[in-house]
């Protein structure tokens, strides 16, 4: 379980890579049921694109960490307008299943509303139906809009045609 949250600074950045990718693209999919190997390939982040997230304006990397002052998790919150985007939730694969998560997420939010945001968004590769419905568990709607894989992101590649993306809202 996470014992203590802090916000990221940039000697986190690589261990924050090595959490991220291997929660998103581990070598062995079957380890995990929240990764996308099988529907996107390469990194899911890179060290610039973690600093960049460390020192911008209104950007937030938050961290968890278990009682061997490990890191288990991050997730990152942007200001959109008046909304907390919320992404990058990871967790450690050996670490699954034992409610980090949720806890993650739940810090993310509760840290989102101390800022005054009243909602936060996210998107969700619309294939993962898993991962959805544990969102939509946790208080989160399905918006209606899907939309194509943002390519431009820099966050992999597709491994199939028309791959999309959807919006999550909850209200704070």
């Amino acid at each position: 379980m996470l014992t203590d949250f802090r916000l990221a600074v940039l000697q986190d950045a690589n261990e924050i890579v090595r959490l991220v990718n291997q929660a998103y693209r581990p070598e062995n999919p079957a380890l995990t049921w929240t990764n996308e190997s099988l529907l996107v390939s390469g990194d899911r982040i890179r060290a610039e694109q973690v600093i960049d997230l460390i020192t911008l304006a209104n950007s937030f990397v938050l961290l968890g960490f278990n009682s061997d002052n490990a890191l288990c998790a991050c997730i990152h919150i942007e200001k959109h307008q008046d909304s907390a985007y919320l992404g990058m939730l990871s967790v450690n694969a050996m670490q699954q299943n034992k409610g980090i998560g949720k806890a993650m997420l739940l810090f993310a939010e509760t840290y989102a509303r101390s800022l005054g945001f009243v909602k936060s968004t996210m998107v969700v590769l619309s294939a993962r139906t898993a991962l959805i419905e544990f969102y939509l568990r946790r208080g989160y709607r399905q918006v209606g809009d899907k939309m194509a894989y943002p390519m431009d992101a820099d966050v992999g590649i597709p491994k199939q045609e028309n791959l999309t993306i959807e919006m999550l809202e909850k209200t704070l």
